[in-house]
């Protein structure tokens, strides 16, 4: 009986050597998958529990000591600027004032552009009017910084919307889509 073990074993042993290279191949892959999960994973794991002790320490804290007085004045302060500058706009437009200034910006800064036409849009949340334009403007780049430059400075309230440019292949021209808009009681 002790034979017939010894050559089990035997067999075996010779299988494994027959096979040398891919027993070395599987314990090599075995290592380096305990080499990742000390180093790496372990490392995460512990790095998410810290984390997660921390955002449950601020929450209790957040819990414990609402500022509901200091929430509430911050509302109240945020209204009260937003009224202050609902009050600050001007009523209903004169759209072809609006237009005649942007028509202004564009042949002071030597830039061609489309149609000007305002659609109006209602913002009933903020009790305000709406007007944007869509253009097509080309020329220098210069000369769009310049239009783009007039247009932050204007008093009209004009808000940049969308802006693209692109780069003509014609003498340095420069096409710039643009979406602006202002905002009426």
């Amino acid at each position: 009986m002790t034979n017939k073990n010894t050559m089990d074993f035997y067999r075996l042993y010779k299988m494994i050597q027959a096979n040398r290279i891919f027993w070395l191949f599987c314990t090599l892959v075995l290592f380096c998958n305990l080499i990742v999960q000390m180093t790496v994973i372990q490392g995460q794991q512990n790095e998410i529990s810290r984390q997660e002790e921390k955002y449950q320490e601020l929450r209790s804290h957040w819990k414990h000591s609402p500022d509901e007085q200091d929430a509430s004045h911050v509302f109240e302060k945020r209204l009260t600027a937003l009224e202050t500058f609902r009050e600050s706009l001007p009523g209903m437009a004169n759209l072809s004032d609006k237009a005649r200034e942007l028509l202004q910006f564009l042949h002071k800064n030597r830039v061609t552009s489309g149609k000007i036409l305002f659609t109006p849009d209602r913002k009933d949340e903020l009790s305000l009017w709406k007007y944007s334009t869509t253009l097509s403007v080309y020329g220098t780049y210069e000369d769009i910084k310049g239009l783009l430059s007039d247009i932050q400075e204007s008093p009209s309230l004009f808000c940049i919307e969308h802006l693209s440019l692109a780069k003509e292949t014609k003498q340095g021209q420069v096409n710039m889509g643009l979406r602006i808009a202002t905002y009426c009681r």
